[in-house]
C-alpha cells in the first residue's frame, strides 16, 4: 500500500505541468495521465530504476467466436545498475467506466504472472482518484542479471463492442518508458481468426480490419509491428479494429455460393447485409481516427446496392428483406434507378400491407419525393433491336411500323412523290384559269 500512496501525488503533478503547457519529456513519462484501458505494458510506476526492459514480445490472439482476445506477454528485463534493486512492478488491471449514469467496471480476466517461471501472488487495488484498478506485485532485480517476467490474461474489445459488427484492441506501449533506457526490440503479434487479406481478394475493397500506427507487416493471419531501439510514446500505442468473425464468414459464404447459385436470394440478402457491417466499420473507423484510406467505400456501397435489388427481383417470401432493403434504399437513392425504387415499394405495399415499418417506410419515401403515391410499376426502357434479330412484324394499329419491309406496303418516298406531283398540277390548273380571265 505504500507504493500506492506514492504514486498518486506525482500523477497529479504530471497532469499539472501538462495543462501549463511544459513539454511532456520534462517529466516521466508514466507520471501523466494514466492509461484509460487495462491490458498495457509494465511500468514500474513512480521508482527511479537502474532496470532496462530489454525485450518484448506480445501475442494476441483473437478468438473465432464473439470477439475477444487471450493474451501474453513476455519481458526480458535486465538491471544495469551495481546494486540489487526490489520493485513493486505495476499492471493496468481495469478501470470503472461511467455510462447512462451508471458505472460499469471493465478490466481484464484470468490474470497471471510469473517472474522466471514462479508464479506471483497478485495484490489487486483501485485507486480512488482515478477510478483505475491497478495490478502489482514485488520482483528482485540481482545487480547486473537479467530476468523474464510473462503475464498472460483475457481482454475484450475497449470499444464497438457490438455483437456482429467490429471490436477495438489497444496495446499501450509508453507505459514502458519509465525503465531506463530504450527497449531494445519490441514485437507486437495480433492472431486474427480469419485471413486478412482474403475478402479483398475475393471483392477487392481493402482489407475488414484498420490499424495503428503503420509500419506493420501482414502475413496471412497475422499482423506485426515489429521495433527496434524502442522509446515508447504515445505514437508508439498499438490499437487495432476488426470485423466479427461470424460477420466475416458470412460474407465470405455468401460470395462463394452466389457464385455457384446466383439466384440464390438468401445469399444475396446476407452479402448485403454483412457489406453494410462492413461499410459501417469504416465510419467507426474514422471517427476514431484510424487509417481508413485501404477502403474502396463506394465500391461497396455499389455492391451492397446491387445485393438488395437482387435480393428483392428474386421474391422474398417474407417481409424482413424489404424492411432492410427499402430503409436502405431510402438513405441512399443515388444507387437505384426511381423506376426501381418505385416498384419495390409498390410490391412491398401490395404483399405486406398491414407491416407497420414497410408502412411508415412508403410514407417517409413520399414524403421526400422518392416515389409518387399511386404510381403503377414502371418497366425499365426496352434496350434497342440487335442488329441480328428476326424484324417485327407489322404494328396491329394500323400505324407504319419502320420494320415493316412487306411487298404490299408501298415505299414512303414513292408516297411522298405522287402527293408533291398531285399537288403541282393543282396549282397549275388554278394558274391557268386565271390567266383566261
Amino acid at each position: 500500500m505504500t507504493a500506492t500512496k506514492k504514486r498518486y501525488p506525482f500523477l497529479l503533478i504530471g497532469i499539472l505541468l501538462l495543462l501549463m503547457g511544459i513539454p511532456r519529456s520534462d517529466a516521466k513519462a508514466d507520471v501523466g495521465l494514466p492509461p484509460a484501458h487495462p491490458g498495457y505494458s509494465l511500468s514500474p510506476g513512480d521508482y527511479e530504476t537502474n532496470v532496462q526492459m530489454v525485450s518484448e514480445v506480445v501475442e494476441i490472439i483473437i478468438d473465432e467466436g464473439p470477439l475477444k482476445a487471450s493474451v501474453e506477454a513476455s519481458f526480458q528485463m535486465r538491471n544495469n545498475g551495481a546494486e540489487d534493486e526490489d520493485i513493486e512492478v505495476w499492471f493496468p488491471f481495469g478501470e470503472v467506466i461511467h455510462h447512462a449514469k451508471k458505472e460499469r467496471v471493465f478490466q481484464v480476466a484470468d490474470f497471471q504472472a510469473w517472474v522466471d517461471g514462479k508464479e506471483m501472488d497478485i495484490i489487486i487495488e483501485q485507486s480512488d482518484e482515478w477510478k483505475l484498478i491497478w495490478a502489482h506485485w514485488p520482483v528482485s532485480f540481482p545487480n547486473g542479471e537479467s530476468i523474464e517476467i510473462l503475464v498472460s490474461y483475457n481482454l475484450n474489445p475497449s470499444m464497438d463492442n457490438t455483437p456482429g459488427w467490429c471490436g477495438r484492441f489497444d496495446y499501450i506501449l509508453e507505459t514502458g518508458a519509465g525503465w531506463q533506457g530504450a527497449i531494445e526490440t519490441a514485437e507486437i503479434i495480433i492472431q486474427a481468426p480469419y485471413p486478412l487479406e482474403e475478402l479483398d481478394v475475393l471483392l477487392g475493397f481493402g482489407d475488414p480490419f484498420f490499424a495503428n500506427p503503420e509500419g506493420y507487416a501482414i502475413d496471412h493471419t497475422e499482423i506485426r509491428w515489429t521495433f527496434s531501439s524502442l522509446e515508447p510514446t504515445e505514437g508508439d500505442n498499438i490499437n487495432f479494429s476488426l470485423l466479427d468473425p461470424g460477420t466475416w464468414q458470412a460474407i465470405y459464404d455468401s460470395y462463394k455460393s452466389l457464385e455457384i447459385s446466383p439466384g440464390d436470394w438468401e445469399a444475396h440478402e446476407s452479402l448485403a447485409r454483412g457489406l453494410s457491417i462492413w461499410q459501417g466499420i469504416q465510419a467507426s473507423a474514422e471517427f476514431h481516427g484510424f487509417s481508413a484510406a485501404s477502403l474502396d467505400t463506394e465500391a461497396i456501397e455499389n455492391l451492397i446496392a446491387e445485393s438488395w435489388i437482387k435480393t428483392l427481383e428474386l421474391s422474398p417470401p417474407d417481409a424482413g428483406p424489404y424492411r432492410t432493403a427499402l430503409w436502405y434504399f431510402k438513405g441512399h437513392p443515388h444507387f437505384i434507378e426511381p423506376y426501381r425504387m418505385q416498384n419495390f415499394f409498390n410490391k412491398a405495399i401490395e404483399l405486406f400491407p398491414e407491416d407497420q415499418q414497410i408502412n411508415e417506410l412508403y410514407e417517409e419515401a413520399l414524403a421526400r419525393g422518392l416515389i409518387i403515391e399511386g404510381a403503377a410499376s414502371i418497366s425499365p426502357t426496352p434496350p434497342l433491336p440487335d442488329a441480328t434479330a428476326t424484324p417485327a412484324g407489322p404494328m396491329e394499329t394500323g400505324t407504319i411500323s419502320e420494320s415493316s419491309n412487306s411487298e404490299s406496303s408501298p415505299p414512303m418516298g414513292l408516297i411522298m412523290g405522287s402527293i408533291f406531283i398531285i399537288a403541282a398540277g393543282v396549282l397549275m390548273v388554278v394558274a391557268v384559269k386565271r390567266r383566261k380571265k
